[in-house]
């Protein structure tokens, strides 16, 4: 799921491990299911790919008691699901970065500030 979700995006692993912090060769072993990365990552990687954790693990809520885990075998969670805006493949590969380096993360708030700060600057 990982290596689709970032060719989706148009990323190498170099840069989405640089975004996430980690070491290419981390990242690869995620992607063919050699490790698994550690609660953190997966956080990050989710707000990256602007998914939710549950849909980045598999995990279907298919109502409030009951949780089916996709297993690749079946189509309950197809990648189809995991759609990029339209908008975001007419963004340059700079602005695309910064969109995930800010999904990635925690302090949201104080960026937005930053960036509406050098924005009226230029007004």
């Amino acid at each position: 799921m990982l290596k689709q979700l970032r060719k989706q995006c148009s990323y190498t692993q170099a840069e989405i491990s640089k975004i996430l912090g980690i070491d290419r060769s981390t990242y690869a072993y995620y992607e063919s299911e050699k490790t698994q990365p550690n609660i953190e990552t997966i956080i990050k990687i989710a707000r990256v790919y602007n998914i939710t954790t549950d849909s980045l693990l598999g995990v279907e809520k298919k109502d409030a008691k009951s949780f089916v885990v996709a297993d690749g075998k079946n189509d309950s969670f197809p990648i189809e699901n995991f759609s990029v805006p339209g908008y975001i493949s007419e963004l340059t590969k700079e602005e695309r970065e910064l969109i995930l380096i800010y999904r990635a993360v925690d302090n949201k708030k104080r960026i937005k500030n930053f960036m509406e700060k050098e924005y009226k600057k230029q007004l």
